[in-house]
């Protein structure tokens, strides 16, 4: 083989897997993520604790009103929710108020 028609093989190579990995990357991007039905929006600044509400531990973070979350537990007081932002920690089952 020629070295003219090796140029031309690898440039075509190459044009191809650019083209494969643009044609992916815009298919990757347009691909909506499922949303996670929230249930319940925090009422007023409240406190969570990662690993459960153990009152020997300080709380590691607050979440802000507005905050949306979905219940994954029930500990009675207390309830596991996972936030918007992806937080997953018990915060008082009180200071939720279910969405209509």
């Amino acid at each position: 083989m020629n070295n003219r028609k090796l140029k031309w093989i690898v440039l075509s190579l190459f044009v191809v897997v650019l083209l494969g990995s643009l044609l992916n990357a815009e298919t990757q991007r347009g691909t909506p993520k499922p949303s996670i039905p929230y249930t319940h929006v925090v009422s007023y600044e409240t406190q969570y604790y990662l690993h459960g509400p153990q009152q020997a531990m300080p709380p590691q973070g607050k979440f802000r009103p507005g905050t949306k979350v979905i219940i994954i537990q029930d500990m009675g007081s207390y309830v596991r929710v996972k936030s918007d932002n992806g937080i997953e920690a018990a915060v008082s089952a009180e200071s939720l108020r279910k969405i209509q």
